[in-house]
């Protein structure tokens, strides 16, 4: 079959392109839009000749085609000797400059380290040298208690509040204090009119969900704003704010956010919500300070291209920005005013580079830190002898979905209205699930760390709602698939067809919105498309007749004029908030797949109600959350895929391992622990 010819040719390939990959493409993760994800290994050298871990001989990972998305990437881990931290116990050297180097396609079109302006998880990977948290999370996104951060964190029921206490004095980098009243701030800044409207892209912000909302005060200080703005009229607003495009405006305003309750020290806040359930304490409102005396007298209208949301980006974290040439690289050097000390480093250079080149890069020890594509990781690349490989399966971002095109978005009524026949049915929808290959194209072009998830939820990071009896029609079951087709009367018209017509007879073609990634990703697309062509028998067909730039794909997601499609992939993580209305109420635009029915709806309250403190009620309502969200058959969870990073053997205390905030040792944003063994970086001798 022609597939199978496209596999002969898979396995020589000989160089490897990234291009751009959307956030919801089921591709290498090393691209601008996506998150890097860097780990460590148990086995680690220490020595420019040496080789951290042993590789099998054969030629591809171990990731197993069934079972929970944890285990097959674990598998795939152990199998190529893949651990969390790398292990360098040599002697350190005093500061150097460690190389962090950022595998891209495209000049990355964002600069800004200002959290407000954040769109772009890579963002954050250089916000690590400048930033540090006011409260660190577990692995299950909730506050980390009892631990090293600037504050900490509680919750009243009751009250329906959460008070931050901030536990120790900081500073910014600049040496003025930092207080919860920049964090006050942050708030009133991300509710202006001019953040709302200016040139200020949040389609993909935190800001535009129902969890905006719901800090009291904030909509009615919104519509305030915009009530006493000489600019902007309300109108504009609901196409703007979380308080109008995917929610409601309030009837009354407000001159101040009567939620945000801030101590005369300036030490504690009380942020009021309108509702409270288990999952607010997880990072349902904003916590990110911002510098106050960095950004008053500045217009608000002039604040996302003002040098203080790029180059001139003031911090509280381990490093200062010292130099910046836009799109290309930053220059970090040693905060004097960092509360935990001095880093152990001088400064950081992050730099990016073409991600095809990166074995290159690496053996040559251009970089101390490489993302690194995991189409890459061949045979070849495996034992490079200067580098550690790296992983934390527990860092993906999401996991990749296939979704099917179900109705419209009302503007005027701010709901999505199903149609009443959708343009493709159950079960074909079904069929086309069932004849996805997800194992072929993991093992062959992701070398085993992309395998399917098998989850309605976020499997790596809450396995304890996975409900194992809920099919999810992710295993690759063609005969099944064909079966099916066939009993719904979707046949050939004649002994040789080509494709299958629709049961009464009429032409049947399913258009696929599908994003240009990696070569390797794009690969796998063209190895699916082929498979439901001359497998399963309908013809699918690209949109646009090949596969989208993501400003294509990105435009189909707010604009109903170019939804004229039928399938279209999707990256969600839902992290440590099962509830599902942020992306399937009736009232969300994020409603992508434009779906809902009374079962959802009814489900979807069931979340916001008082008895989901019940752990009983909960994990029922989440279980028939997972049921019913499969049985509407309009999304089918595909793959999820770690991040690979390679390490040159120079470096030490290096860990993305979960640190809980435990500042002594490495882990997750303590990078002024990380150092250098070796002045200079070493090179691969193979």
């Amino acid at each position: 079959m022609k597939k199978n010819k496209l596999f002969l040719l898979v396995a020589f390939f000989a160089a490897f392109a990234l291009l751009l990959t959307a956030c919801d493409n089921n591709g290498d993760t090393t691209d601008p839009g996506d998150e890097v994800t860097t780990a460590g290994a148990d086995e680690a050298t220490t020595g420019a000749d040496e080789t951290t871990t042993e590789a099998p001989d054969d030629e591809n990972g171990g990731a197993e085609a069934t079972g929970n998305a944890f285990d097959a990437l674990q598998t795939a881990l152990d199998y190529h000797g893949i651990g969390v931290a790398v292990q360098n116990n040599n002697a350190l050297i005093e500061g150097g400059v460690l190389r962090f180097g950022q595998g891209v396609t495209n000049p990355p079109t964002w600069n800004h380290l200002e959290p407000v302006f954040s769109t772009w998880v890579p963002e954050g990977d250089v916000r690590q040298f400048t930033h540090e948290p006011l409260l660190f999370t577990g692995q299950d996104f909730f506050p980390a208690q009892n631990v090293n951060s600037l504050a900490s964190a509680s919750f009243d029921r009751e009250a329906r509040t959460i008070t931050i206490v901030k536990e120790h004095e900081s500073t910014w980098a600049d040496g003025v204090p930092l207080t919860l009243a920049d964090l006050v701030y942050a708030y009133y800044f991300l509710s202006s009119p001019y953040f709302n409207v200016d040139g200020n892209y949040i389609d993909r912000h935190f800001l535009v969900n129902t969890n905006w909302q719901n800090v009291v005060g904030v909509c009615s200080f919104i519509r305030y704003s915009f009530e006493n703005s000489d600019t902007y009229e309300i109108d504009i607003l609901l196409d703007h704010s979380g308080c109008g495009g995917v929610g409601y405006l309030p009837e009354e305003s407000t001159p101040t956010i009567t939620g945000l309750t801030l101590s005369d020290d300036e030490m504690t806040l009380v942020i009021e919500f309108y509702e409270m359930t288990p999952f607010t304490f997880a990072f349902d409102f904003w916590t990110s300070p911002m510098p106050r005396h960095h950004w008053e007298g500045i217009p608000h209208g002039e604040r996302r291209n003002h040098p203080n949301a790029r180059e001139n980006v003031l911090g509280n974290g381990p490093f200062t920005i010292a130099g910046h040439v836009i799109d290309e690289s930053w220059n970090f050097e040693r905060n004097d005013n960092f509360w935990r000390g001095p880093a152990v480093l001088d400064g950081v250079i992050w730099e990016t580079f073409p991600v095809m080149t990166a074995p290159d890069v690496a053996r040559a020890g251009m970089y101390d830190i490489v993302n690194f594509p995991q189409s890459l990781f061949t045979q070849e690349n495996r034992n490079i002898d200067n580098l550690t490989f790296v992983s934390n399966p527990f860092a993906a971002g999401s996991t990749a979905w296939m979704t099917f095109n179900m109705g419209e978005w009302d503007f005027d009524a701010s709901q999505v209205v199903p149609w009443e026949e959708p343009r493709l049915s159950r079960e074909l929808r079904t069929a086309l699930a069932l004849s996805v290959d997800h194992v072929t194209p993991g093992i062959e072009l992701f070398n085993g760390l992309s395998v399917p998830s098998g989850s309605v939820y976020w499997s790596l990071n809450r396995m304890d709602l996975i409900n194992p009896e809920v099919e999810t029609f992710n295993t690759f079951e063609l005969e099944r698939a064909i079966a099916m087709l066939e009993e719904a009367g979707y046949t050939f018209p004649y002994e040789g067809a080509e494709f299958r017509t629709r049961p009464d007879g009429s032409e049947l073609v399913v258009i696929w919105l599908e994003t240009y990634g990696s070569v390797a990703a794009n690969e796998a697309s063209v190895f699916q498309l082929e498979g439901w062509r001359y497998d399963l028998g309908v013809d699918v067909r690209f949109y646009g007749g090949d596969l989208q730039p993501w400003d294509v794909t990105s435009e189909f997601y707010g604009h109903e004029s170019s939804r004229d499609v039928d399938i279209f992939w999707r990256g969600i993580g839902f992290g440590a908030n099962p509830n599902p209305s942020w992306g399937f109420a009736h009232d969300s635009f994020f409603n992508t797949q434009r779906y809902t029915n009374d079962e959802w709806q009814y489900i979807i309250n069931r979340f916001d109600s008082e008895d989901m403190w019940d752990p009983a009620f909960s994990m029922e309502t989440i279980n028939m959350w997972e049921q019913a969200f499969i049985d509407a058959r309009v999304n089918f969870p595909l793959t999820t895929t770690i991040g690979l990073t390679a390490v040159n053997n120079r470096v030490a205390n290096f860990s993305l391992e979960p640190s809980f905030g435990d500042q002594s040792r490495p882990g997750m944003w303590n990078v002024h622990l990380w150092g250098l063994t070796n002045a200079t970086p070493y090179e691969a001798s193979n």
